[in-house]
């Protein structure tokens, strides 16, 4: 399997290119103005791939579509909060594997909202009846839902709404995109193991995705007990002994 090795990203601090193992988790592609919008997008570029490469390791596809805000949601005042954790509770009963992530953006008038998702999980979505949902609960539609066959191309269209100014809201993503806890597990590896304070490599993290949560918790005793036994000494967890065969 080929992980993404973000070729064209550069390190905000150094202006360096990052090499492959180790990257810094703020990367921004060149051409971005302000330091403000290159980290809003390093962030989001390196949320976005880690979820990606999870999801093709998992051997799962991806799709794309959008969640749209009519006229009459927002003269009713329906909240869309409410209404995607809803859809999200309905839909997991179909499709217990779906994980996503979002971008929330407005339109030209700057008052209707759009959400492009791109998602991955069950591969048969009912793509019928999901629009069917968001039409009965969020009086509005639901389009594409094609599959994805270049997801670097899916992740960078997303990014580019990022840099759309205020019409730009926000994004997230869904809990498991990496696995559960994955921001503030490589914060704590970065903290405790990390020689030159890296953070996890994205074969690390893929190796981390495609384990239990109870596997996980034994990697993370395990580092505790190998740290312990240097006497405190801070060294890079040996990866290689722990990572699932990717090939």
């Amino acid at each position: 399997m080929i992980l993404h090795s973000y070729n064209n990203i550069q390190d905000i601090n150094t202006g360096c290119q990052v090499p492959e193992n180790g990257l810094a988790p703020l990367l921004v592609y060149n051409g971005y103005e302000s330091e403000e919008l290159k980290r809003r997008v390093g962030r989001f570029m390196i949320r976005a791939f880690r979820g990606v490469d999870c999801g093709l390791a998992k051997g799962f596809r991806f799709r794309w579509f959008v969640l749209t805000e009519s006229p009459e949601a927002i003269r009713t005042g329906i909240d869309f909060g409410v209404e995607f954790h809803r859809f999200l509770v309905w839909l997991r009963y179909w499709c217990p594997d779906f994980q996503y992530i979002v971008v929330e953006h407005r339109q030209g008038d700057k008052q209707r909202r759009n959400w492009h998702v791109l998602s991955y999980g069950s591969d048969k979505l009912p793509v019928l009846a999901m629009r069917d949902y968001w039409l009965k609960h969020f009086k509005s539609t639901v389009t594409g839902m094609a599959e994805v066959r270049d997801t670097e191309r899916a992740v960078l269209y997303l990014a580019s709404y990022l840099g759309s100014g205020k019409k730009f809201v926000r994004s997230w993503q869904s809990q498991g995109w990496v696995f559960r806890g994955w921001i503030g597990w490589s914060k704590w590896y970065r903290r405790r193991f990390s020689r030159n304070l890296e953070y996890p490599s994205p074969r690390a993290l893929v190796s981390l995705s495609l384990m239990s949560a109870a596997e996980r918790e034994d990697v993370a005793l395990m580092s505790l007990m190998k740290d312990e036994a240097s006497q405190g000494l801070r060294h890079v967890l040996p990866w290689a002994q722990l990572a699932v065969p990717l090939d």
